[in-house]
């Protein structure tokens, strides 16, 4: 016997709630293998649908478009690093150190990279929908690198000039979206950590070597 009249309701109401996350996450991780592979032109939602066990029907009541599959598909793949990583503290140091952390997980997660990789490409185009969202995301990895250069400077640990933290912010970003490129075409030659660690080596005095996260 419930100890109160409406806590089975509730559990009902939790049973639901959990179903629901579990299959819009099935969803967005069967949606993000596709998108990754054959990218968002590519792929309809009727491949999404049959990846999934689901009619095109039955997935429209869980996302209204393929628009609003990738918006949700890129939040869950790429919205969270700054949190995990602590990408937002305003400190120059643990931003720095966080990129490289953030370098050695992509790589136990090559889909996810190859994810933003073939993304980002086909945003290139003005009328793709996630033309908006990646030149915001390029933006703000310069501008949270500047900062993080900035605040390095302030603190004597920035040893770039005359080179300075806006352009080292677009060299540094510019090096990592090319070796990302370069290592998921050849990772057995491309020492992909190493590079985007060495990138920062110009710039500040960090002893990057060996990081672990």
């Amino acid at each position: 016997m419930p100890l109160t009249e409406d806590v089975v309701v509730r559990r009902k109401d939790n049973r639901r709630a959990v179903a629901l996350e579990e299959r819009l996450a099935s969803i967005q991780e069967v949606a993000g293998r596709m998108f990754a592979a054959r990218g968002f032109n590519g792929t309809s939602l009727r491949d999404v649908a049959a990846g999934v066990g689901l009619s095109p029907a039955g997935l429209l009541h869980y996302f209204p478009d393929k628009v609003a599959l990738l918006e949700a598909v890129l939040d869950a793949r790429l919205g969270t690093i700054a949190d995990e990583f602590g990408l937002e503290t305003g400190d120059g140091e643990t931003f720095v150190r966080g990129l490289v952390a953030v370098a050695k997980r992509d790589e136990a997660e090559p889909e996810v990279l190859r994810l933003f990789c073939v993304l980002s490409a086909e945003a290139l185009d003005a009328a793709n929908p996630a033309h908006g969202y990646f030149t915001r995301w390029f933006g703000q990895v310069r501008s949270h690198l500047q900062a993080a250069f900035e605040d390095l400077d302030r603190r004597g640990l920035y040893c770039g000039w005359p080179i300075t933290p806006a352009q080292a912010a677009v060299n540094v970003s510019a090096l990592r979206d090319g070796v990302n490129l370069q290592w998921l075409l050849a990772p057995d030659e491309v020492d992909r950590v190493g590079t985007i660690r060495a990138s920062f080596a110009p710039y500040v005095k960090l002893d990057l070597t060996g990081q672990q996260r």
